[in-house]
C-alpha cells in the first residue's frame, strides 16, 4: 500500500495528525452561538455610553500553515458584531492570559484610539519625529526620551488645582536627555564623553 505523500510533490502546507485544517476568522465567527455573543460597554463618549456585542475564544493562530509551519501558541480572538450588521467586523488577537473576562479583552482593545492620540500628540508636542540619526538603537533612545516627556507632562496637567505656569515640552525631553547622559558618562552611539555641565547640542541623536 502506497504511503501518503510517499510519490507525487511534496506536500506545501502543514496537516496535523488529525487531519484538522484552519479556518478563516470570519468562518469561525459565523459558527460561534448566538449567546457567544454578549453586548459590553467600555467608555463613556460624545454620543454616550459606547458599546457593542462580543465574543472571545481561544485559538490557534495558523497564518504559516501555507508555508507547513506549525499553529502558533493560544491565543484570544476577540469578535466585535454591531448591531445590524450582517456579520462581524472587526477582530482582534490578544495575548493575555487563558482566565481573562470579555469586559477586560474589550477595554484593553478599544484603547486604540487613546494610543493613537498620544502619538500625534508625541509627535505635535515633543517632537517625536525630530529623530535625525541612522540607527534602530539611536531611534529608540530617542522614542523613550519623548515618551518619558510625554508622560510628565500628562502627569502635569492632570494636577489639582492646574500649575500656573507651562510646561515647556522641548524643554523637559532637553533636560531628560542631558541627565541620561550625565548618568552614563558618555553618548552610546559615537562614546562622546558629555561633561557634567555641558548639555547635548544640536537635534537629538542618541
Amino acid at each position: 500500500m502506497k504511503k501518503a505523500g510517499e510519490y507525487g510533490r511534496p506536500r506545501t502546507r502543514f496537516v496535523t495528525n488529525s487531519g484538522v485544517q484552519p479556518w478563516t476568522i470570519e468562518e469561525l465567527a459565523r459558527q460561534l452561538p448566538e449567546e457567544e455573543y454578549r453586548r459590553v460597554s467600555w467608555r463613556e463618549g460624545s454620543r454616550g455610553l459606547q458599546s457593542s456585542t462580543f465574543a472571545a475564544i481561544r485559538i490557534q493562530p495558523a497564518e504559516g500553515h501555507v508555508v507547513r509551519k506549525a499553529p502558533g501558541a493560544p491565543e484570544w480572538l476577540l469578535c466585535e458584531w454591531p448591531a445590524g450588521e450582517a456579520s462581524p467586523t472587526k477582530y482582534y488577537l490578544s495575548s493575555l492570559p487563558s482566565d481573562t473576562p470579555l469586559k477586560r479583552l474589550v477595554t484593553l482593545a478599544q484603547l486604540r484610539w487613546r494610543v493613537e492620540i498620544d502619538y500625534q500628540e508625541m509627535k505635535g508636542e515633543v517632537g517625536l519625529d525630530h529623530f535625525e540619526g541612522r540607527t534602530w538603537r539611536g531611534f529608540h533612545h530617542h522614542a523613550t526620551l519623548c515618551m518619558v516627556a510625554h508622560g510628565f507632562r500628562a502627569l502635569r496637567r492632570a494636577l489639582f488645582p492646574p500649575e500656573q505656569d507651562a510646561v515647556d515640552a522641548a524643554q523637559v525631553r532637553r533636560r531628560l536627555q542631558h541627565l541620561l547622559l550625565r548618568r552614563i558618562g558618555h553618548c552610546p552611539l559615537c562614546l562622546r564623553h558629555v561633561g557634567a555641565r555641558a548639555p547635548p547640542r544640536g537635534p537629538s541623536r542618541i
